[in-house]
């Protein structure tokens, strides 16, 4: 499968951004007029309702050590936590 770069990502990076967003949009968090690193106010089990449905839909394990790291929850945030846990980024 050949990756097409749109915009400075690879089609497969798109593809995984669409994933993450739909988590949150699947239990409920709404990312329509949430900006990249604003945080996002949810609660504990939102939370990991979010990081099940990621690990899931992608088929990853995300380590405990990545989410404890994040000082905030951001989409961007949790998508650099995703990626890490997928080997695509230190």
């Amino acid at each position: 499968m050949e990756n097409i770069n749109v915009c400075g990502k690879q089609k497969s990076d798109i593809d995984i951004m669409k994933k993450v967003s739909k988590a949150f949009e699947d239990n409920g968090v709404s990312l329509e007029y949430v900006e990249g690193d604003e945080v996002i106010e949810i609660d504990s089990l939102t939370y990991m309702s979010v990081v099940v449905c990621i690990e899931e839909e992608l088929m990853i394990d995300i380590p405990v050590e990545f989410l404890a790291e994040m000082k905030n929850i951001s989409f961007n945030s949790m998508y650099s936590v995703v990626m890490r846990a997928m080997g695509k980024r230190e």
